[in-house]
Formats: structure tokens, sequence, C-alpha cells
């Protein structure tokens, strides 16, 4: 069974860079819903995403925003 795993993106150096994954189930465990109508656009080689801010109801069980990549990733 395949499982949907997003980006997660940090701001290095004026840029974007990918730092780690997070399942979509834990996404909506922590209570993540995406906030705003801002996004950046990722490339790195043929991988695109495009990247926007979330943002917790639960600050006490995770980081209060993260930026997240709309990718869709399948891991098995």
């Amino acid at each position: 069974m395949a499982r949907r795993i997003h980006s997660i993106y940090a701001w290095r150096e004026g840029a974007l860079e990918q730092v780690g994954a997070i399942s979509e189930a834990r996404l909506w465990a922590w209570e993540y819903r995406a906030v705003g109508e801002r996004e950046w656009d990722f490339a790195s080689g043929d991988f695109r995403d495009t990247v926007r801010v979330w943002k917790t109801a639960r600050p006490d069980l995770a980081p209060e925003l993260l930026f997240i990549g709309d990718i869709e990733l399948h891991e098995v």
C-alpha cells in the first residue's frame, strides 16, 4: 500500500532547499492546513514542486509553520 508523502522545505541562503519529507497522514494528525495564497516554485533537475506555507493548530505537537510541497511522492 502506498503512502502519500510531501517534501518539507527550508529557506537556505535565499533559496528553497528540500530538507525532509512528511506523510500526509501526519500533516492531518498534527492539524496542518495550507495558509494564504502565496506559493513558490522549486526546481531541481527534472523535479518541480509548488511550495506553500502550512500552519498547525497544534504547535504543542509540531513546528507551527512548515514549507510543504504540493507534489505527492509515493512510498511503499
